[in-house]
């Protein structure tokens, strides 16, 4: 449960609980005995206290969608990063590690991270979180950087 769900909770129940049974409308009178001036009592219509919980439930889902649209945004960014991987390509791992694709492999991916003693290591496709240069050599056909053309 969110931490602010039982605050929310019990704020939407105390404000329930001041609203008098029937929706919190008095009746109207007919003007005969009620002493006044043809207004009749007070209505739901502007009444703060009866449109809060709406408020408040419309808010609610407001929030929740929002949620469930940036994950399904995230995920297909996440989903198109790991499909764009190609040889040649600088990359950084989960934990840290730097390095540039030397081969991939279903779903493993080999880094070489030291040019010097040529070292490499194998990691699954998954732990890659940021290309940080497309590479540009290789067998495979790579897509054209995109440029930024400058308005006139």
């Amino acid at each position: 449960m969110l931490p602010f769900a039982s605050t929310l909770y019990f704020s939407v129940s105390r404000v329930l609980a001041q609203t008098p049974p029937g929706g919190g409308a008095a009746p109207l009178g007919d003007g005969a005995g009620g002493g006044g001036g043809g207004t009749g009592g007070t209505g739901t219509q502007g009444s703060p206290s009866s449109f809060l919980p709406m408020l408040l439930f419309g808010f609610l889902i407001f929030m929740v969608i929002t949620m469930v649209m940036s994950g399904r945004r995230e995920k297909k960014a996440r989903a198109q990063l790991l499909s764009s991987l190609a040889k040649h390509d600088k990359v950084q791992t989960a934990g840290g590690m730097i390095g540039t694709i030397v081969e991939i492999k279903g779903e493993e991916v080999v880094l070489k991270v030291d040019e010097s003693t040529n070292t490499k290591v194998r990691f699954s496709r998954n732990s890659v979180t940021t290309i940080l240069k497309k590479g540009r050599g290789g067998s495979e056909t790579l897509p054209e950087p995109e440029t930024v053309d400058s308005a006139p």
